[in-house]
């Protein structure tokens, strides 16, 4: 066995595509959950929940985004009145290019999501649950922002952070 570490591919597959300064980006959590196993069902349910408890704490209006490719099924999940599906998503990583964070808010899996090195490779903030940070490498987990959308404490301190640039 060899351990094959990830990189952001994203940069060299789409030159074209810039990152925006923190200023032009647009004020919006992304969430991009995969199908329906465990992880992806507890990325969307943490999602919603912060959605709905965010915009009680924040200072600054956040929207927020989950992508929904069609291909997987028809079958829309409920993710509430305060997140917007995105239905078509051909290249996420200019999505991830505009907006200020996004959330891998899943207790779920081992080792590394790749998602969260494309956010962090994209200027992004990263939210990530923290069950899911003790199984991050340091030089990672230190660059996320750590949040159990659950504890009401947690939220406080999200607000706080997502207000400065990463």
């Amino acid at each position: 066995m060899r351990y094959l570490p990830y990189y952001c591919p994203w940069p060299e597959f789409r030159p074209e595509v810039q990152t925006l300064s923190w200023e032009q980006r647009d004020p919006i959590i992304l969430s991009m959950p995969g199908d329906k196993d465990p992880s992806g069902r507890a990325m969307k349910s943490n999602f919603r929940t912060l959605s709905e408890k965010l915009p009680l704490s924040a200072d600054k209006k956040w929207s927020f985004l989950m992508t929904w490719w069609a291909q997987w099924h028809e079958n829309v999940p409920d993710v509430g009145k305060n997140i917007q599906l995105v239905r078509d998503c051909p290249e996420p990583w200019d999505l991830l290019c505009r907006v200020r964070a996004v959330a891998v808010i899943t207790p779920f899996g081992y080792g590394f999501k790749t998602t969260i090195l494309d956010g962090l490779a994209a200027s992004c903030h990263v939210i990530v649950h923290p069950k899911l940070a003790k199984r991050l490498p340091p030089q990672i987990r230190q660059l996320c922002l750590v949040c159990d959308p659950s504890q009401d404490e947690d939220i406080q301190r999200l607000a706080g952070s997502l207000s400065i640039p990463p």
